[in-house]
């Protein structure tokens, strides 16, 4: 298990918005910020209520995570941001994190209790003037990805489909998902995808590096698709105890899912 220090901020890159379900409004129960691409965002919501509510994060890299209504009520804004940045960041490698504020005393663990595949139908939005088609995906949410070489970017996973665009060694790019059965990712950009890239070309990025800019106006949504496509999907079951600096200990469960703009996380069922 990986610790996390008063003030750690595990970042990453925001490239577009956040969209909840069923969400209330936002107060130390739900403690809403985003530090500049920095720490994420902490989103509280009816955690408990037995809603399903999902927090579905646009851009194709972890950029947050929330934690339950009644659990933030026990934390501090210091405490909640160090709570979910070890959510977040047992979503993303699959580990258990720890994290300590030694301002008020409060600390936590989580622990990856499963780890599963699924293959479901997904939608996922491309630009319509540059995806030709979309194959069956593995949905990939593990963060930013760096180009290593120039490379075009293609309206489809192969060499024989039109180049739609361009990408520059160096360039940081979101990324939907990986091909099944052929090594081409599919691209994004604010969540909608842009194109494919060869996968011999991109390689895990640190999360604090910025995205390359999308070679376009901001697309209207009739120069948008959306497509349903069969995908697997990483699902994790992560606990999270919290010991209070009184000595009780608290503790919730949330299941997170890799999506095709990133990680939905939810209650356990």
């Amino acid at each position: 298990m990986k610790r996390l220090g008063a003030g750690t901020a595990y970042t990453a890159v925001v490239i577009a918005t956040f969209s909840l379900i069923g969400c209330e409004s936002v107060s130390k129960q739900g403690l809403g910020t985003v530090a500049g691409g920095a720490a994420g965002a902490l989103l509280g919501s009816q955690f408990g209520s037995g809603t399903g509510q999902i927090l579905a994060i646009i851009g194709g890299t972890v950029a947050g995570a929330w934690l339950g209504s009644e659990l933030a009520a026990y934390l501090d804004e210091q405490d909640q941001q160090e709570a979910a940045e070890a959510v977040q960041t047992a979503a993303v490698t699959g580990e258990g994190q720890g994290w300590t504020n030694p301002d008020t005393g409060n600390s936590g663990t989580t622990e990856v209790a499963a780890t599963n595949k699924t293959t479901d139908p997904v939608n996922v939005k491309v630009l319509k003037d540059r995806v030709e088609q979309v194959p069956p995906l593995t949905l990939d949410a593990s963060g930013p990805h760096k180009v290593t070489a120039n490379a075009n970017v293609r309206g489809g996973p192969g060499t024989d489909y039109k180049v739609v665009g361009s990408l520059n060694a160096g360039d940081t790019v979101a990324v939907t998902g990986k091909v099944q059965n052929a090594d081409w990712f599919l691209i994004n950009k604010g969540g909608i995808g842009t194109g494919f890239v060869y996968a011999n070309i991109l390689e895990a990025a640190p999360a604090d590096k910025t995205l390359a800019a999308y070679d376009g106006d901001t697309p209207n949504s009739n120069e948008v698709a959306e497509i349903t496509v069969l995908a697997e999907r990483t699902c994790r079951t992560i606990t999270h105890t919290v010991q209070l600096s009184d000595g009780a200990t608290k503790q919730e469960e949330v299941t997170a899912c890799s999506g095709p703009n990133g990680w939905e996380i939810k209650p356990a069922t």
